[in-house]
């Protein structure tokens, strides 16, 4: 690879690092600044976000700067896959062996081992830190490395960030401010902020006017949740200035909507969004405002939604994306939208269906990096499956969407081993099942075959896992002809499934096992009693939510009226807790449901529904509750999650009586 090799060329890199505050040691040169933004290829403007495009900057960089510290740290950011960062450990161990007593080459080595041997990167960077405690970088790693997973020690991770700032007193480093927002408790919010906001008013620089969005939400976290009045009007006061200043580009804009939002000056708010999509048309700004938009004119259907409603909210989410792709015709992102909602639709044609696909394979070829989960060309294959048509294209997609999963799979030893596992699981069964598809629709099973028979290495554990790949398997037995197979298979799916499992409208497995019981001469009086016996007799059942089976951490929280709950004056109730955020899809379609849920449950004096928020953007929850109608109570509790509990969402945590947090589901109607 053309970069790395570049770097073995490099025959000198040392910078001075003596002077506590020293320039050279805190920022680029303004020189190299300037040319590290070329790597903002994203950011509030039109152009497509690209792996693929930073590294060839970076390769131009580096034969550029070959010593300069700041696009070296760069390289590891952008070569996000377990491949290629094992190449860049190998390339920065040989040149830390070069460069003995270096201490910008240990660093970087030690940067490269950062999820591939953290301990050693950890053992190394205690080297720098001993070596040359100036050196302000390796304690910014630190940080990272203990902000979560297997070295999560966020006391720890606190100190570092404050040696960092120490050194680097006046930093504006992206990475630094991004750990400080991860980190912050009300402590840590009210120092930094105040630390940012000076340094902002102090240098008004615009290149930094984004910065001030992260000023706002430490305001609304230093505080009680009854002074966030008073937050809101110095807001306003920080917006009203800064609609004084220039430029006025896309990146202000933003800001002062955000300002605007938040100080819950709904008419300014407004009167930005119209400036940001007259004049800015193309940003990421304004295709948020006018993804807003469209989502609350046309909001999706729930699960006790009708077909006709369903098929309705397709073709107008179809309709939606076909306007934008008319200005933004190899938008990636647009072409995977506007095929989701073509593949919903049963009128739908087989010509538009292939035009679609093949334009969104066209888009994601020209950037390779660019991946959804499952893999892009996993959906085409589904789709294809789904409507019947070229079976004889799916075993390609499913080979290239394996082998690009792999080759841009990143993997970190910050986490246990079951996340990267449970994922090959899914990966490998969803891949036997579109081949099975394809090989139904091209009448040769030979097809599926070496994929379902790989299915019996998969080391599955969760039942839901289980189920699936025994469906799958009976698919397969099916097409063979072994009815009798088949028909067991599809029962021993059934039998693994969760106890929450809710099929929907329809099961396929249940309706296949039910036509193949009497294919086979079954009645269906024996197939009732087969049933019964198949509820009786199932495994003991794991639900896809965490089930710890140990007493919740104690919790003391405020909710957005001001009122502080705790966990102890809770004792003796069973405490339903969803864990949501604004911004999570799922979270809003499920958002609804719980209120249904609080509602039913409220007056109950042995029971108490509440909820556990854990966004950043304090000050746009008010205003986001209130515009939805939510009574249910929303507790701030980003940093208790961040510290105590995983901070997945959406999430529904169950405590009984004894204080004991179990894992737990609940459906539209309100049944746990």
């Amino acid at each position: 690879m053309k970069p790395l090799l570049i770097i073995l060329l490099v025959s000198c890199l040392y910078v001075s690092l003596h002077a506590q505050g020293d320039p050279a040691a805190c920022a680029p040169s303004p020189e190299v600044t300037q040319d590290l933004k070329r790597l903002d290829v994203g950011r509030g403007r039109p152009v497509e976000s690209s792996l693929a495009v930073r590294r060839r900057i970076l390769e131009e960089l580096v034969k550029k700067y070959p010593d300069d510290l700041f696009v070296h740290r760069q390289l590891a950011v952008n070569y996000f896959s377990s491949t290629r960062q094992m190449e860049l450990v190998e390339q920065y161990r040989k040149l830390e062996r070069a460069h003995p007593g270096s201490v910008q080459y240990e660093y970087l080595y030690a940067r490269a081992l950062d999820g591939v041997d953290t301990q050693q990167a950890l053992t190394i960077f205690a080297q720098v830190n001993a070596a040359a405690p100036d050196f302000p970088w390796a304690y910014l790693d630190l940080a990272y490395i203990h902000s979560d997973g297997k070295f999560a020690n966020h006391e720890r991770g606190r100190k570092e960030i404050d040696r960092f700032f120490s050194i680097c007193a006046n930093s504006m480093n992206r990475d630094a401010w991004y750990l400080v927002e991860r980190y912050d408790n009300t402590e840590m919010a009210a120092r930094y902020g105040h630390k940012l906001r000076e340094q902002l008013l102090s240098d008004m620089d615009p290149e930094h006017v984004h910065y001030w969005k992260m000023v706002w939400e430490m305001d609304f976290k230093a505080v009680p949740t009854v002074e966030h009045a008073r937050v809101r009007k110095q807001i306003a006061a920080d917006v009203a200035m800064l609609e004084k200043g220039s430029p006025r580009d896309a990146e202000r804009l933003s800001v002062l909507e955000s300002g605007y939002r938040q100080s819950e000056d709904s008419a300014g708010e407004k009167r930005i969004q119209e400036e940001l999509l007259k004049v800015y048309p193309e940003s990421l700004a304004a295709d948020d405002i006018r993804g807003e938009r469209w989502r609350k004119e046309h909001p999706q259907p729930g699960p006790d939604a009708s077909d006709a409603q369903k098929q309705a909210f397709n073709r107008e989410w179809a309709r939606n994306t076909e306007e934008l792709l008319k200005k933004r015709p190899n938008n990636s992102w647009l072409l995977l939208s506007h095929f989701m909602a073509l593949r919903e639709l049963p009128e739908t044609t087989r010509d538009q269906l292939t035009e679609a696909a093949s334009q969104l394979l066209e888009a994601i070829r020209t950037d390779p990096i660019w991946q959804g989960w499952p893999p892009v060309k996993f959906q085409i294959a589904e789709a294809f499956n789904q409507k019947k048509i070229h079976p004889d294209q799916v075993p390609r997609l499913v080979a290239e969407g394996l082998q690009e999963e792999a080759e841009h799979k990143y993997t970190s030893d910050h986490w246990p081993d079951d996340g990267d596992r449970n994922e090959k699981i899914l990966l490998k069964t969803q891949a036997a099942d579109l081949l099975v598809g394809a090989a139904k629709g091209l009448g040769k099973p030979e097809i599926a075959s070496k994929a379902v028979a790989d299915l019996d290495q998969l080391d599955a554990k969760k039942t839901e896992q289980v189920a699936e790949i025994w469906a799958v398997k009976g698919k397969f037995a099916e097409l063979e002809g072994r009815k009798l197979d088949a028909l067991l298979m599809y029962e021993a799916a059934i039998k693994a499934r969760p106890a929450d499992f809710q099929a929907g409208k329809s099961d396929e497995v249940a309706e296949s096992a039910a036509r193949l019981w009497k294919e086979l001469g079954g009645s269906a009086a024996g197939r009732e009693l087969w049933s019964k016996k198949i509820k009786t007799t199932s495994v003991a059942q794991e639900t896809g939510w965490t089930s710890p089976g140990r007493t919740l951490p104690a919790w003391e929280l405020s909710d957005l009226s001001g009122h502080v709950w705790k966990m102890k004056s809770l004792e003796g109730k069973t405490v339903l807790i969803s864990v949501w955020a604004s911004w999570c899809g799922p979270c809003q379609m499920e958002l609804p449901e719980f209120q249904k849920l609080y509602d039913q449950m409220k007056e109950r004096p042995d029971v108490q529904v509440l909820s556990f928020n854990i966004d950043d953007e304090v000050g746009k929850l008010e205003p986001f509750v209130k515009e939805k109608g939510y009574t249910f109570p929303v507790l701030l509790a980003r940093d208790y999650v961040f510290d105590s509990l995983e901070p997945g969402v959406p999430r529904t945590l169950i405590v009984d009586q004894a204080g004991v947090w179990n894992g737990s589901s609940w459906d539209s109607a309100g049944k746990t």
